[in-house]
């Protein structure tokens, strides 16, 4: 009865294992992209946007991912110039991108600058969807609170990130009036 009691234990967590390996790593346990903590002891809020996929080209083969962070003291931010940790994961065969690099936007039509972007160093990713993708880099960008509520406010929103140009679809969109609406607390 215990060997079998041991058995059943070893196949659940077996089970478990497998499941939690298969699910989408952008999303948490319970399917939330967006993250809101605040940290009564600090006085402070964070919150935050989980990567998500916003290129997948073939030629030059890159994928884009894109995440977000904005951490604030109180529980909204109190002035428009705070800024936004907006950050790229690329995935490519070679590095598209050099410094110096700039975040910038159209939004319907309508110029928004973003921000100077950092690149950071390459490394060899942790999981690459597929082998041809051999180098990845972060690149991190500031964006302003005002740029951002524009962007995400938006319907239809062109994006460049140095050489890298693209239009944001509308589950992106999305996901941003989302986080946006959790930055400000509304």
């Amino acid at each position: 009865m215990k060997a079998l009691l041991i058995r059943v234990g070893v196949c659940l967590m077996c089970v478990i294992a497998a499941t939690a390996l298969g699910q989408d790593k952008r999303a948490d346990s319970t399917g939330q992209l967006i993250e809101r903590k605040y940290d009564r002891f600090k006085d402070e809020t964070t919150v935050k946007l989980k990567p998500q996929r916003v290129l997948d080209s073939r030629s030059p083969r890159q994928v884009l991912e894109m995440s977000a962070e904005a951490t604030f003291k109180g529980e909204r931010p109190r002035q428009d110039d705070e800024t936004v940790k907006v950050t790229f994961t690329s995935l490519a065969g070679e590095n598209p991108y050099q410094e110096p690099l700039e975040l910038n936007f159209i939004v319907d039509g309508e110029r928004v600058r973003g921000a100077a972007a950092g690149v950071g160093i390459p490394y060899n990713p942790k999981a690459s969807p597929t082998p041809d993708l051999k180098v990845a880099r972060d690149i991190t960008a500031f964006v302003s609170l005002v740029a951002l509520s524009k962007v995400a406010s938006g319907k239809a929103v062109e994006m460049r990130l140095g050489p890298t140009e693209l239009t944001l679809d509308m589950a992106t969109l999305g996901n941003l009036r989302k986080f946006a609406s959790a930055v400000l607390n509304k």
